[in-house]
């Protein structure tokens, strides 16, 4: 009748917010023949993620996962695909610094790196790359924007 327990409480993080929002990857113009050769460069990019909240000698893990419009794992589809201005025969290729494909599910969420942090502030990256992929077939030429979504896992 006399029972008791202890409540202990570990500090998780209050917020984890982007750096830069939006962050804008800039793909500039590839020609046909890397296009088919698939020999467009690759644009490396990094997203940087501020987590309040947390004490720095034991940052929690955090993790990415990404939504779009995505047939699979790494690849993006164009935006308005099917538009007379929209390329076609190309997606958008993602890596991750290792080259491995971007996730796009919540089960294949990638650990973001730790970088430094106060009592107050951690700081984690993502690495990656996009580059422009052909798709197969004979693209065509037009606007090539893609747009993508991540997802914070964290507590």
């Amino acid at each position: 009748t006399h029972l008791r327990f202890n409540l202990t409480h570990d500090t998780y993080y209050t917020r984890c917010m982007p750096v830069v929002s939006p962050l804008e990857v800039p793909m500039g113009r590839i020609s046909m023949l890397d296009l088919t050769r698939n020999a467009a460069p690759a644009r490396s990019f990094t997203l940087d993620i501020d987590c309040e909240g947390a004490h720095p000698a034991t940052p929690s893990p955090v993790r990415i996962h990404f939504q779009g419009d995505s047939p699979r794992d790494g690849w993006l589809n164009l935006d308005h695909a099917g538009r007379a201005d929209i390329a076609s025969g190309v997606g958008i290729a993602l890596k991750d610094e290792d080259g491995n494909p971007l996730p796009f599910s919540p089960e294949r969420a990638l650990p973001l790196k730790w970088q430094d942090g106060t009592r107050q502030r951690q700081r984690y990256r993502l690495s990656a790359a996009a580059r422009y992929a052909s798709e197969g077939g004979t693209p065509r030429a037009g606007r090539a924007d893609a747009s993508l979504t991540y997802v914070l896992d964290y507590n």
